[in-house]
């Protein structure tokens, strides 16, 4: 059976403390925090990307014919507000990961 990622970089780690003399200690509260990191991470770029839209309109409404609907301009922002939902709970749980991991 191959070695898991976990697996591997503890051997890596051991291999490190031999090699040049650094104790790697890699815990649980370690990888929490990591996995924390990756996700505020993740979340900060959906946000960047997709948090305000500007020229958006959140009705559907086209500026350019009045009275009408634009279901791509609808679908357009619900896509945005899909990622922008996700990527604020992808930081707020990464926030709440490294909280954890300070007491674990």
């Amino acid at each position: 059976m191959a070695p898991t990622f976990l697996q591997r970089t503890a051997v890596l780690a051991r291999q490190l403390n031999k090699t040049i003399g650094v104790q790697m200690d890699v815990t649980f509260s370690t990888w929490i925090n990591s996995l924390g990191l990756l996700l505020d991470i993740c979340g900060a770029i959906l946000l960047w990307k997709y948090g305000l839209p500007e020229a958006i309109s959140r009705e559907g409404h086209c500026y350019l014919v009045l009275g009408q609907k634009d279901e791509a301009e609808a679908a357009k922002a619900r896509t945005y507000d899909c990622w922008s939902r996700l990527g604020l709970a992808l930081l707020i749980l990464g926030f709440a990961l490294q909280l954890v991991s300070n007491f674990i």
